[in-house]
């Protein structure tokens, strides 16, 4: 994690001076986002100004200084005339972590930090929680993750302090997306954005970050498999969203929500959902995420018996995959797509082979441990037991030697504990089983790993 932020969205604003003078100026005027807009901007760009979440070019803000009648040196990211002096310091102490931060001295950002907070006074807690959020994605971005968390923790406790709801909720959004990416169990990553979203529902409206809070929240249900507040939650995202320009963000909820909407047997909505996502995805131009939003739609289409559409769609995915070395993975995710559909059509021998030559074809051991598995279900289903036990080894094998805390490791040894059971070999399936349960332990419980796109080649297991 950088401190320049991700394609997920910034983290909690350093130092949101320059969006919060925007937003009293224009409040004080009793102007309207739009009306600050104009024909020059969009609302949504001055809906992150406000939130701190983009800047203003120079040009821009001059527009903006000439309509809230200010000089454009009121605007400039500056502390307060009339600021505290750790304040003042703090603010230049910020921007030196993050030059340092930004010329590869971590280590020399973070010392900088840990002193500063030593030498902060106790009542400034405003000025350390800002300093605690600092340190914090420092940690993250050195590999010291249990710090980070910590850090994450005392900056949320400060802000709590001081009453700022806006910024404990953008804290909050912050250590989640933290807690996820690092593979904490999504049972935790909710529970924090749900203290997010109720701290920010107890303030004014805020016209980014609410939206960011929901959409979040409702993908971290997904994740958890509860999919009535999954579905909930991103329907709300989505109308909230609809003024944003945020196009990942949107595309990846509609998408998400189409998943949904699809295994719960809504074949028409899930189809207009997915077709949304898929439409934000040709606009933002990313080819990894366009290929994820055909994939989608083509997996809708052949659960709902459309099979040949969902081929033609099929081809569009290898198209935008291409021929490059970059292309493997994207590549591998369409030949598993395709043996999927023929599988489906009854295709036996043409889906062996398509899984088998994405194996060959992607470069990621997690994913090739997919495969294995999707690959495992086609034996099955033939009755092939111990040519579907063989794949399900090497799947384990391969997340095992991955040593990912995102490897998928309960499921897999669930699915196997299965199949020697159901042979009679107690002994080696309660051996696994016993392995898979503390592994969700851990994790948060099975539903909290079937919801995923990785799931989406996976063929039904035979019914016994």
């Amino acid at each position: 994690m950088s401190l320049s932020g991700s394609r997920e969205g910034r983290t909690a604003p350093l130092w949101p001076t320059l969006g919060e003078r925007i937003r009293t100026e224009r409040q004080r005027l009793h102007m309207t986002q739009s009306e600050l807009a104009g024909s020059e901007m969009t609302k949504s760009f001055i809906s992150q100004v406000e939130a701190n979440l983009t800047r203003p070019s120079l040009r821009s803000l001059q527009v903006i200084a000439k309509r809230l009648n200010r000089p454009v040196s009121y605007f400039l990211d500056e502390p307060e005339p009339q600021a505290a002096a750790e304040d003042v310091s703090g603010f230049h102490l910020i921007r030196q972590v993050r030059e340092l931060a930004a010329r590869g001295a971590p280590r020399e950002a973070l010392a900088t930090v840990s002193r500063a907070l030593e030498e902060a006074p106790p009542h400034a807690r405003a000025y350390r929680a800002r300093l605690l959020s600092v340190q914090a994605e420092l940690f993250a971005g050195t590999g010291r993750l249990e710090e980070a968390a910590e850090s994450y923790a005392s900056a949320s406790e400060e802000w709590r302090a001081v009453g700022d709801v806006r910024e404990q909720a953008a804290l909050l959004l912050a250590w989640a997306r933290f807690e996820r990416d690092r593979g904490t169990a999504p049972g935790r990553v909710v529970r924090l954005l749900e203290q997010a979203v109720d701290r920010l529902r107890d303030a004014p409206q805020d016209e980014w970050l609410l939206p960011m809070l929901l959409a979040e929240l409702g993908l971290a249900y997904a994740r958890l498999g509860s999919d009535g507040p999954a579905v909930e939650h991103l329907r709300a995202a989505l109308h909230t969203l609809d003024d944003l320009t945020d196009f990942a963000r949107y595309g990846e909820v509609a998408v998400t929500l189409g998943r949904l909407l699809e295994r719960a047997g809504d074949h028409d909505a899930a189809r207009l959902m997915i077709e949304r996502g898929l439409h934000f995805f040709q606009a933002l131009g990313d080819r990894s995420r366009l290929v994820e939003g055909y994939l989608h739609l083509a997996w809708q289409l052949g659960r709902s018996a459309q099979l040949h559409d969902a081929g033609r769609v099929m081809e569009e995915a290898a198209r935008v995959a291409g021929d490059g070395a970059t292309g493997a993975h994207l590549r591998s995710e369409v030949l598993r797509g395709r043996a999927w559909l023929e599988a489906l059509g009854g295709r036996e021998d043409a889906a062996e082979s398509l899984w088998t030559e994405a194996l060959h074809q992607e470069p990621d051991p997690i994913e090739r441990a997919h495969a294995h598995r999707e690959l495992a279900r086609l034996f099955l289903r033939s009755g092939r037991v111990e040519q579907g036990r063989a794949h399900l080894h090497q799947a384990l094998d391969l997340l095992e030697a991955a040593g990912s805390d995102n490897a998928p490791l309960g499921p897999f040894r669930q699915e196997l504990a299965g199949l020697y059971r159901g042979s009679g070999q107690d002994d080696q399936a309660a051996s696994l089983l016993a392995g898979a349960l503390e592994w969700f332990r851990t994790k948060g419980g099975a539903a909290a790993w079937t919801g995923e796109s990785h799931d989406l080649w996976l063929l039904d297991l035979p019914s016994s």
